[in-house]
């Protein structure tokens, strides 16, 4: 984890259960690791915590890792696939590793799994299912705008609404209709 200790004195001692890897691939050391923290201490909730500018992912992407190192890049790469946006790489690795875990582990009721990326340069963190959230919002905004432009002018363009920043709090704009 790259937080740095003052932003971690939320928890008491034995108020989180901590597994470091890098890259957050998920095999059986880290599964049983899991399973450990839910079956015995009760954690209730799992979290694959991806950061930005990840050297393990960014590796996966470039390619040529060597040794015990290219077990965990081949393992990213497969997560990620012909993915090259850092950003959106450590996404769909975590989200990767949360679903690998989901897959293989009996979560009892109440026990919830999600990925989240913590953001090196400013220390915030986003999680997953919010992101999941927003782009199904913005899907479903931009398919209402396309029917209702469809009904003002007749002409099925091809209209796509996207938010102009990465930073949901924005809150700008971007309409566009390309035809």
């Amino acid at each position: 984890i790259r937080i740095k200790r003052p932003n971690r004195n939320f928890a008491w001692i034995g108020e989180l259960f901590t597994i470091r890897v890098a890259g957050n691939v998920v095999k059986d050391f880290e599964l049983g690791s899991v399973e450990y923290a839910v079956d015995h201490l009760g954690s209730n909730l799992v979290v694959v915590l991806g950061h930005t500018n990840c050297g393990a992912v960014g590796a996966a992407i470039g390619g040529g890792a060597e040794g015990f190192i290219k077990t965990i890049t081949d393992e990213i790469k497969e997560a990620i696939g012909d993915e090259t946006d850092g950003y959106k790489a450590s996404c769909l690795n975590a989200e990767n590793s949360i679903q690998k875990i989901k897959e293989n582990l009996h979560m009892a009721d109440g026990v919830k799994g999600v990925g989240a990326i913590y953001h090196i340069e400013d220390g915030h963190v986003e999680f997953m299912k919010w992101i999941n959230l927003w782009n199904k919002f913005v899907y479903e905004i931009n398919e209402i705008i396309k029917e209702i432009h469809f009904k003002l002018t007749g002409n099925k363009e091809e209209i796509n609404l996207s938010s102009s920043s990465k930073n949901k709090d924005d809150n700008i704009w971007k309409f566009s209709f390309l035809t």
